[in-house]
């Protein structure tokens, strides 16, 4: 049977999954630490039918200006968790009735990220679009030749400059701190990272959660020049925030870092994922450095599904706009 789960039921419902089929961007405590910074509501319907785990989740949003209710993934990836294969009847019918409660709730319109490892596109019943590659490190194995040749040129510049490792999953305040002004300093520098800026409480609750939550850092006589947060959960690790100084980016104290964690987490997970660049250009920088950092590629895909017909059509018309983006009335 499935209904509306609250955070309680939904997380037994994710503890339930096979261990790869679990990730951190989906663990509804996760979900709704997100929507608590986006100022929207978190949701989740699924449960079991027969042997069977359905859990969807997002975050419902209402715009006032517009009068609309639209639903998305939380920032990182969503979408369906199941252990039912893909096309099967089960499966249709869950999304049909995950549609039928939306539709109750007079939800316009949803937008799904994907998980690019757990390919969970497959099977969705809207439309999907291929966005960019993301990149992985494989920690089966793993050791400093699975990085590419100029990441392994910088994690030895790093060595040399006698870079220090700290890796914390209890991290103090005065280290939260340090991160979050780093991290901030770094969102200055850059253009269009809005969506990427966080309240002084979000640091301190990711730490709250009960997936893993890890702080690194890497000091060069005794500056903080580079850090970075993890999440964590099942087999993956994720690369949620990372931020650098000129100092610690001339170092590649970032690459280091990476190679650190990697390290210290090899029998623990089974693949860091790192995401994809800040575009779908191959020659994007921020995806060239994860590439010669993870080499194991994947596609990441988006999807939308239009639930109110006549009534997005309406809006589009009415503010006169051909544009491709899913919620293309709000930032």
């Amino acid at each position: 049977m499935m209904f509306q789960l609250d955070l309680k039921n939904a997380t037994e419902l994710f503890n339930a999954l096979p261990v790869h089929k679990q990730n951190p961007y989906f663990h509804p405590e996760y979900v709704a630490l997100d929507a608590k910074s986006q100022g929207s509501k978190e949701i989740y319907f699924g449960g079991r039918v027969e042997s069977d785990i359905f859990l969807f989740s997002g975050l419902l949003t209402f715009t006032d200006q517009y009068q609309t209710t639209d639903i998305e993934s939380p920032r990182g990836y969503g979408g369906l968790l199941t252990t039912e294969r893909e096309g099967s009847q089960r499966f249709v019918n869950a999304y049909l009735e995950y549609r039928k409660w939306l539709s109750s709730m007079g939800v316009l319109v949803e937008f799904c990220r994907f998980h690019p490892l757990l390919q969970n596109h497959l099977g969705y019943d809207g439309k999907t679009f291929i966005n960019r590659t993301t990149c992985a490190i494989s920690l089966d194995q793993y050791q400093l030749n699975s990085h590419g040749s100029r990441s392994i040129r910088y994690i030895k510049k790093a060595i040399k400059a006698e870079a220090q490792i700290e890796i914390n999953e209890r991290p103090s305040l005065a280290k939260l701190n340090a991160f979050s002004d780093l991290y901030r300093e770094r969102m200055d520098e850059l253009s269009g990272m809005a969506q990427y800026r966080f309240d002084d409480y979000y640091f301190e609750a990711l730490f709250e959660l009960s997936i893993k939550t890890v702080l690194a850092e890497v000091f060069v006589d005794g500056e903080l020049v580079a850090a970075s947060i993890f999440i964590g959960a099942g087999s993956t690790l994720e690369y949620h925030l990372s931020c650098s100084n000129d100092r610690g980016r001339g170092l590649g104290a970032t690459n280091f870092l990476l190679h650190q964690v990697a390290l210290h987490y090899q029998n623990e997970y089974s693949v860091i994922h790192l995401g994809g660049g800040l575009s779908d250009d191959p020659n994007d920088p921020l995806f060239q450095f994860k590439a010669s950092v993870g080499k194991h590629l994947s596609d990441f895909y988006i999807g939308g599904h239009i639930l109110d017909r006549v009534g997005y059509e309406r809006l589009k018309s009415d503010l006169n706009t051909d544009t491709n983006r899913i919620i293309f009335y709000r930032d």
